[in-house]
């Protein structure tokens, strides 16, 4: 019997204990008696009740009976003065409905009750069964990929009512149980999906106190569980920062549709601009931010192309694209009336196998006159569309939510939108789409500043402009604007959130 300190440096906060009705009629439960008769000493329990078999309403009644004793016990959890009862098999109900009324009427509103599997969502509350609600991928030898519980845990979508959801986790056990019947399931990736898995809990139900993570073992926990990490912090200058320098040529016409361009990699640059002709329709303005040192070279480039109304904005390497997007590119867009944009930046995701080849697939189906000329005709002819992206970007926002989550409960407050509401989107990963500039305006009304991004340090994911990039098809969606995402090959967009774990279903 664990000891409460093992417990809580375990991070857990309550026990939830099976218990099964024995054939002659007695309730059994799954835990030492001496633990429940010392609740002072141990953290709540909860109960949940097994079903091995199809029951009668009059074992349901008999089981209830005794099942209430435990249900007011001193020490069972409770939330907002209710006990939950957990139902590991509500399909073994006599009837579902018809049981649930039952034990409903029986337990008064002392209890609260939640049902494993799908059919939970008609209860109080869902809690998930991996084992038997989620499907694996298997290999030739006909072990399960463990990384295919990621791939749901990171493509999980919240339910639409308002049933309370309770996600579960399933730890490595000893080898010879379910340990053996994977295929590389490892400690770092169960610490995985139990982060991504509690982030989602955090959103699912914001400032609620249900948000709850079932772990399916307390040993296989105790081998996998996380190890606190040490805060620390990186020594960087927080001085005044520059200010931004410009160059730029020409009028700016309303009826010109924007192209906003983060001109980072300048060869790529080069080739991006090559791609459009500023002789041919759609007639573009730019708007480009580029290092302050690369000024020089990045107006040469567009000069030689001939291009006919520009604004270069020098900046400093702090935010990607996304920094010189929202504070200096996007800001100007608005003032000048454009009736639409097209952002791109010189993306080249070096880290991923195929991340060169992923940008050059965002940017060749957006950036080419001719796609251009669709991209003009869809928002000319379809006022409610606000956002276009290219093909495969649309990804689920839960995807790596748990390096995401503190920018993202600090942010939303701030453009209104729920966590609930954010789990239900997609977002458009690399961060290269077509939209109408006002429907970003709730973004652009953040006022952020330069300092509020991190200092570039090579990071994949966790700062605030990877937070924003999943902000922004869901401030679109917020305003009952459309999204559509382009047809094409996908091949190249790498398989985010183990979506090549993903079952055949």
């Amino acid at each position: 019997m664990p000891s409460p300190e093992e417990v809580q440096a375990a991070g857990i906060d309550a026990w939830l204990i099976g218990c099964k009705l024995q054939p002659e009629g007695t309730l059994e439960l799954e835990a030492p008696a001496c633990w429940l008769e010392q609740p002072a000493e141990h953290l709540p329990f909860c109960l949940e009740w097994q079903l091995p078999q199809q029951l009668t309403p009059g074992q349901e009644r008999r089981a209830a009976e005794q099942l209430w004793d435990w249900l007011i016990h001193a020490n069972h959890l409770r939330i907002r003065g209710q006990s939950p009862l957990w139902i590991a098999d509500p399909e073994q109900l006599s009837h579902l409905q018809h049981a649930i009324a039952r034990m409903r009427l029986q337990f008064g509103a002392a209890v609260c009750l939640w049902g494993g599997g799908p059919l939970g969502e008609l209860m109080d509350g869902q809690y998930q069964r991996p084992e038997r609600d989620l499907q694996c991928l298997s290999d030739v030898s006909q072990r399960f990929h463990y990384s295919s519980y990621l791939y749901h845990a990171h493509h999980r979508r919240p339910i639409e009512s308002t049933t309370l959801e309770i996600p579960a986790v399933l730890p490595i056990t000893a080898a010879g149980h379910n340990g053996a019947n994977y295929v590389e399931a490892t400690a770092d990736k169960y610490r995985e999906w139990l982060d991504v898995t509690m982030a989602w809990a955090d959103l699912r139900h914001g400032s609620n106190d249900h948000k709850w993570v079932l772990v399916e073992n307390w040993d296989g926990h105790c081998r996998s569980s996380p190890v606190a990490k040490s805060s620390s912090l990186i020594e960087t200058s927080f001085a005044t920062i520059e200010q931004t320098d410009h160059l730029g040529w020409g009028d700016h016409t309303p009826n010109n549709p924007a192209l906003l361009v983060h001109g980072f990699h300048l060869e790529k640059l080069s080739w991006l601009l090559h791609e459009l002709l500023p002789s041919e329709d759609p007639k573009f303005d730019i708007y480009l931010s580029t290092p302050k040192d690369q000024l020089s070279a990045v107006s040469d480039i567009i000069r030689n192309l001939g291009w006919q109304s520009v604004e270069i904005i020098g900046v400093s390497n702090r935010g990607r694209d996304m920094a010189p997007f929202f504070i200096e590119l996007l800001p100007r867009v608005l003032a000048n009336r454009h009736p639409w944009l097209l952002k791109l930046h010189t993306k080249r995701s070096t880290h991923l196998s195929q991340g060169e080849r992923w940008a050059d697939l965002m940017r060749h189906s957006l950036a080419t006159n001719e796609a251009c000329r669709q991209l003009a005709s869809w928002f000319n002819e379809q006022p409610q569309l606000g956002l276009i992206a290219p093909p495969g970007s649309l990804i689920p926002c839960s995807v790596y939510l748990e390096k995401n989550i503190n920018h993202l409960q600090s942010l939303l407050p701030r453009v209104g939108i729920s966590g609930l509401k954010l789990l239900q989107q997609s977002f458009v990963a690399g961060s290269m789409y077509a939209a109408r500039p006002e429907a970003l305006i709730k973004l652009c009304d953040l006022s952020l500043t330069l300092d509020q991004f991190e200092p570039e340090l090579g990071q994949y994911d966790g700062t605030l402009a990877h937070a924003l990039e999943r902000l922004i098809a869901a401030v679109v969606h917020d305003q009952d604007l459309l999204i559509k995402e382009l047809g094409g090959a996908k091949d190249a967009v790498p398989k985010f959130g183990h979506a090549w774990a993903a079952p055949a279903l």
